[in-house]
């Protein structure tokens, strides 16, 4: 498996999530993150981290190296600056976007296993400070997801 592969994997999960009743579909799936976002909704994927553990089947054997990988899924909605409609269509996506990673636990038969381990609402900036020659990134109404899976090597 190499994260190349598990992040493809994911951005086709997520570019099946049917869109809530009366919204439009997600319009942009990327884990090469642009300068800055302009269509909505948007899933941005991004490796947060990866502590690594060795293991090893006993005395005298090799050992393995596992990574628990940890991914940031965020679908962004539009920016605080714009709220307008935005809260209220977030909300209506939780359920679908959820329902279809615990459908799809192997991220399309790239790991084992994998599960969304939390959900927070707080607002995702883009691009992080300092980054792509700007002081401060922008605000977004979003869902930011924390998708953990383990990877042997």
């Amino acid at each position: 498996m190499t994260i190349q592969k598990t992040m493809e994997g994911i951005a086709k999960i997520e570019r099946t999530i049917v869109p809530p009743d009366g919204l439009v579909a997600i319009k942009s799936v990327t884990d090469e993150p642009p300068p800055e976002l302009t269509v909505f909704p948007t899933f941005l994927n991004i490796e947060e981290r990866a502590p690594i553990e060795m293991r090893s089947a006993g005395k005298g054997t090799s050992q393995t190296r596992i990574h628990r990988w940890t991914i940031g899924c965020h679908l962004v909605f539009g920016t605080l600056m714009d709220p307008k409609y935005a809260y209220r269509e977030r909300r209506k996506w939780i359920v679908p976007v959820l329902d279809k990673f615990q459908a799809n636990p192997t991220l399309d038969g790239n790991v084992d296993t994998s599960d969304v381990v939390e959900v927070d609402f707080e607002p995702f900036i883009w691009p992080p400070s300092g980054r792509i020659g700007r002081e401060e990134g922008v605000a977004y109404i979003a869902i930011n997801l924390r998708l953990e899976f383990l990877d042997n090597e």
